[in-house]
């Protein structure tokens, strides 16, 4: 414990002025918002491919059960669209 107190009692803090002090704690704020921000977009660009995967699958389902008046020609080429959007 005497260590852990010699080596904090050898650190001095700088005298600084104010306007100096509130720059630093600006940039220290400022570097935290920038962090949170990169992750935050991290995470929002691994959703939207799960979102977009999500969205094709249900169209694909809609467009394999609906059953309107369009014909099998019409319900293929629009599973085939999907499929290649999907790729």
């Amino acid at each position: 414990m005497e260590y852990i107190k010699q080596i904090f009692s050898s650190i001095s803090v700088p005298q600084l002025p104010l306007h100096i002090w509130i720059g630093l704690a600006a940039l220290l704020v400022l570097a935290i918002l920038l962090v949170w921000l990169s992750l935050a977009m991290a995470a929002a660009e691994g959703a939207v491919p799960r979102v977009t995967r999500a969205s094709l699958n249900n169209l694909m389902i809609e467009a394999q059960t609906h059953d309107d008046e369009t014909s099998a020609i019409v319900r293929m080429r629009r599973i085939a669209r999907i499929h290649r959007v999907k790729k």
